[in-house]
């Protein structure tokens, strides 16, 4: 269609809104492919209504051209019936979905596995299903996981915004025609060029004007009644943290000590905690596993302190890959048991790393300064990528949109590789690298993150704090340690919506960005949530952020403890509210 054609679709559009003419309206959103209406979208899927929302979707995406983005969105969709019936006792129903639809949509070992879930009374005995509540909670969480698929998917992430239009556009052109007698009418297009960016309420949003706020002053946070807090590894050793993680679903913690053993937490799924969501009001337990198998790795024979500790949990919660120096170990996330011994050193792992969609894709960064990367389904390492990196490789990051791995070292070197290809690619990103001549930083790890839009990178130094444009490879913005002397950065992440930046110090201190512009909004002192005997030389080695709520995160620290931490209910957000304008 035309540009013209494009236009007059939104202002019937939003004619047909403004009259209520709900039904026609999606039904043109639906066949003209333009506007996929997210407001929508989520009601009919809150409401179950899953044959209007499977037909909502192929009027965007067609499902015969079998790429990995739409079906990876119509198996989430179908998955979550098939539970529903299985929830239900109706077995007949989830056998029809199985074979139906599944069967359509998954990889062979997704199909394998929802297989497996009728051969058991409740398929809640499944680990990876164990916080499994009742539909409406899960059409929720199925919902934040459908949002991120849709807003990556490159035929709907540029239709998910209705353009600004001034109200009543079509009538407001019919009665200038009406009243033009002969006269030729000029800018007829009421609608702006340059769209501002943000989602409208229903299929249509009033023009508005950008507020510019005072600036905030930094809330800091130094007494346990300002924030909520939850120690929990009150009675266990104190090996240091050098792994945490939160599963995807929310409801457990897992972390790895340096002595190559791993701890499972996970929050049950009763009153007053009836979502089984991790939370700082009730404390989790420490799973155990049958028998007293404990999920460790492999040390060969070096020094626990000395061996690179590192692991990785796939995107369903079902697998962990893990190493500490010795063997690179697949392990069964539901029962702990190892199942395959992916490598043996040397050269020993440095870093490993999930595919955020392709699940059954694993990155390893060696200590020879390789990465291979590794299929689960076929048992076989696909490729090696050499000549990338001189120093030790301490972070990997894949891009489900852009098709790329990103990888960095202890020379804060970036490169980027194509994962069609797994050639390099050749612009590399040049770090800044403040206090360059300073020996105490010069092997300092590197980490890398990509956001939730998978487009820009989080660039994580002991002297920097960056992001970065992985399309254009340029710069967005960078926060620069303001003084050698000061207590350097010892981890940093997104929080799970991309918008803040979760950041620790070896002075024991978080501090909270903002993402944008990469400012500190808060700082979080140490004797808000530790004891006060903490000695002086512990501090946070890792940190975790929950996958669904942002202003929850988890620390590791040096001495073994490990922390959940949330802002008290009535703030709901560590940014404190600003004093109030005369």
């Amino acid at each position: 269609m035309s540009s013209q054609k494009r236009e007059t679709v939104y202002q019937v559009l939003q004619f047909l809104d403004e009259e209520d003419f709900k039904g026609a309206m999606h039904k043109l959103e639906q066949e003209s492919g333009y506007y996929f209406n997210m407001k929508y979208f989520k009601e009919e899927v809150q409401n179950g209504n899953w044959d209007d929302v499977e037909k909502y979707l192929r009027g965007f995406i067609k499902i015969e051209d079998k790429t990995e983005d739409s079906l990876k969105i119509f198996y989430t969709i179908n998955k979550e019936k098939y539970l529903e019936a299985l929830d239900k006792e109706d077995r007949a129903k989830a056998v029809e979905i199985l074979n139906k639809d599944l069967k359509v949509f998954s990889s062979a070992e997704d199909l394998r596995n929802d297989t497996e879930l009728l051969t058991v009374e409740n398929f809640r005995e499944n680990r990876a299903l164990y916080g499994y509540k009742d539909c409406k909670w899960e059409r929720e969480n199925m919902l934040a996981q459908l949002d991120m698929l849709i807003k990556l998917h490159p035929l709907l992430r540029d239709k998910l915004e209705f353009p600004t239009m001034k109200s009543s556009t079509l009538v407001s052109l019919i009665n200038q025609s009406n009243n033009c007698n002969n006269h030729e009418c000029k800018n007829t297009s009421l609608i702006p060029k340059n769209n501002t960016r943000g989602q409208p309420s229903g299929a249509h949003g009033d023009e508005f004007t950008e507020i510019n706020q005072p600036a905030q002053c930094i809330t800091e946070i130094s007494q346990p009644a300002q924030c909520h807090s939850l120690n929990l590894t009150e009675n266990l050793g104190n090996d240091k943290i050098s792994g945490l993680v939160y599963a995807n679903s929310g409801v457990a913690l897992l972390a790895l000590a340096s002595n190559a053993y791993h701890l499972l937490w996970e929050w049950p799924g009763n009153k007053p905690n009836s979502r089984g969501q991790a939370t700082t009001s009730v404390s989790p337990q420490l799973w155990k596993p049958p028998k007293g198998i404990l999920m460790a790795n492999d040390v060969k024979g070096r020094n626990h302190e000395d061996a690179v500790h590192c692991f990785a949990l796939s995107k369903e919660d079902d697998h962990v890959v893990s190493a500490s120096g010795g063997k690179v170990t697949l392990f069964n996330a539901s029962t702990f048991k190892p199942l395959k011994t992916l490598m043996s050193p040397p050269p020993a792992a440095t870093y490993l790393g999930f595919h955020p969609q392709k699940n059954y894709r694993i990155a390893v960064a060696m200590e020879d300064f390789t990465i291979r990367i590794y299929d689960i389904t076929d048992d076989k390492f696909l490729e090696v990528l050499e000549n990338g990196h001189s120093k030790k490789i301490t972070g990997l990051a894949f891009s489900g949109v852009l098709n790329i791995l990103v990888s960095s070292d202890a020379n804060a070197e970036i490169q980027l590789w194509n994962e069609d290809t797994w050639k390099k690619m050749k612009k590399r990103i040049a770090m800044p690298m403040p206090y360059s001549g300073n020996p105490k930083f010069g092997n300092s790890a590197t980490r890398v993150q990509f956001d939730r839009l998978h487009v820009d990178v989080l660039v994580v130094h002991e002297t920097f704090i960056v992001i970065f444009n992985a399309t254009k490879r340029e710069f967005i913005v960078q926060w620069l340690l303001p003084h050698e002397n000061d207590a350097p950065v010892t981890y940093a992440t997104y929080s799970c919506d991309s918008q803040l930046v979760y950041a620790t110090f070896k002075d024991a201190t978080v501090c909270i960005f903002d993402a944008e512009k990469l400012k500190i909004i808060c700082r979080i002192l140490p004797s808000s949530y530790v004891p006060r005997n903490l000695s002086a030389n512990v501090h946070q080695s890792v940190i975790a952020v929950h996958p669904s709520k942002p202003n929850q995160f988890a620390i590791g620290l040096t001495d073994g403890g490990v922390y959940v931490l949330e802002p008290v209910e009535s703030e709901a957000t560590w940014v404190a509210a600003p004093p109030d304008q005369a």
